[in-house]
């Protein structure tokens, strides 16, 4: 069931809707009762997927035009209404971020998407990062009668676009999708219950080519002959919250424009994939004959030593109770355009970080960017979140743990999870899932013991007996 699970793509460039029709047969097949919400997300069609115990099987039939998969497959199904009752939330999103290159996926015959078991452990794309805890969630419900009556109902909810900025939660909250005081939310923390995180800013800037730059990139692109030269950088793909100390591919070409006449014209510059990543590749093309005036190396160059000193004041705030425990940046994507350079980056700062502090950094590079004629904009910024560890719901979750033979420990994550969503809306969010991030030494062949996945399962059912029954 894993294995075809990861074989369906929900990367960025292909969306959950396909996902969550899989999702959605399933759960039928264990008479469930379904609602799956369709949007959109940057032109690519997306599903968030609700699930809930509180119905028979002749209120689950579908139409045998689920079997197609068309256009109409959605609409097919039994929907569950958003309940008003209080519910338990046993949240996972279930997008996944790019593989990157094929070639880094050795564990899993270069293909990210083909689930390979190998001595106990699932490899593939998703196998902790959290498509296979929704299954380990919606296995735990359905170890419970159809007919069972509940005090406070489970519902067991799968979101798309946590990769890029928590898309799905956000709409399913707009839309009042569910109705929740609790939360336990799927991430990789080694089966730890993960009660604090660090917040989230997407700094976008964008640094203008001169109009003189901008003729010679034309003119030049329309000559027969050419005097350019191409370099290649590699860095190391892995999620930018592990990436402290892990070589990017995006700061190797800024240490290269530093090393070279600033009158040199910038003909293209492109890296990264996603800028929740540390970037595994960045090209540079450059002509050594020209001489420019006001051109983009200075700049680049003024940019990347402002990240630099932002950096270095970022290594003085420290929250001890995460590790790193500074605030981080990450040049995640570069990209050179007709008419500028367009660079985002991802800072993550624990909640040590007051909004004065963040203000401060933000007002900085802003002024700074526009001496060098550009923009600085903020896409998307999550603050961080911290769970009171005297909570009844702390010390419930801890004492299954224990009773189960588990670790009973919490630790704070230096990553920004949909936690930050549900915290501001008042309701008590833990995290929760098998394997770890830092079990592969990069991104690609990440995987999960099976043994763990069976634990998680039946964590999920003791937590639903305690709180639900």
């Amino acid at each position: 069931m894993c294995r075809q699970f990861i074989g369906i793509d929900t990367s960025p460039q292909s969306g959950t809707r396909e996902a969550a029709l899989w999702l959605q047969k399933l759960a039928i097949s264990y008479e469930m009762k379904v609602e799956v919400q369709e949007e959109t997300l940057n032109g690519i069609e997306q599903a968030n997927i609700f699930i809930r115990r509180d119905g028979s099987s002749s209120e689950s039939n579908v139409d045998s035009s689920l079997e197609s998969n068309n256009e109409s497959t959605i609409g097919a199904m039994t929907q569950a209404a958003p309940s008003k009752k209080e519910e338990f939330l046993l949240l996972s999103h279930f997008d996944t971020a790019d593989p990157g290159s094929p070639s880094l996926w050795t564990e899993n015959m270069l293909n990210p998407f083909h689930g390979i078991i190998k001595d106990g452990k699932l490899y593939g794309l998703g196998a902790c990062e959290a498509k296979i805890d929704l299954i380990c969630k919606i296995e735990a419900l359905n170890s419970f009668d159809v007919k069972q009556k509940w005090k406070i109902e489970p519902v067991v909810v799968g979101t798309f676009g946590e990769e890029l900025g928590m898309h799905g939660l956000l709409r399913a909250m707009r839309k009042n999708k569910f109705s929740t005081k609790l939360a336990l939310v799927g991430e990789p923390s080694g089966q730890r219950l993960i009660y604090a995180g660090k917040g989230y800013a997407v700094l976008d800037f964008y640094i203008p080519f001169s109009k003189e730059e901008r003729k010679y990139r034309i003119e030049h692109n329309l000559k027969e002959s050419v005097s350019t030269q191409s370099k290649l950088f590699k860095g190391t793909a892995t999620h930018s919250s592990d990436g402290l100390g892990v070589e990017n591919a995006i700061n190797k070409a800024m240490e290269y424009l530093i090393q070279i006449p600033e009158s040199i014209v910038i003909m293209e510059i492109e890296g990264g994939s996603n800028h929740n990543m540390v970037a595994s590749h960045a090209t540079l093309e450059i002509d050594v004959n020209a001489g420019v005036s006001d051109p983009m190396v200075k700049k680049l160059r003024f940019i990347y030593g402002l990240m630099q000193e932002i950096g270095s004041d970022f290594l003085i705030n420290r929250d001890e109770e995460f590790n790193p425990g500074h605030p981080t940046m990450n040049l995640g994507l570069i990209k050179s355009h007709e008419d500028h350079v367009h660079i985002t980056v991802a800072c993550r700062f624990p909640p040590s970080v007051n909004e004065n502090d963040y203000n401060s950094w933000l007002d900085r590079v802003q002024i700074a960017t526009t001496k060098v004629g550009g923009e600085c904009r903020v896409s998307d910024y999550k603050r961080p979140y911290r769970t009171d560890l005297n909570s009844d719901f702390v010390k419930t979750c801890l004492n299954v743990l224990s009773s189960k033979d588990m670790i009973a420990e919490c630790v704070a994550l230096p990553t920004c999870t949909e936690m930050t969503l549900l915290e501001r809306k008042g309701i008590v969010s833990l995290g929760f899932g098998a394997g770890t991030r830092k079990d592969s030494p990069s991104f690609s062949n990440q995987f999960v013991n099976i043994n763990d996945l069976e634990k998680s399962i039946e964590f999920y059912k003791a937590m639903i007996e305690r709180v639900c029954l």
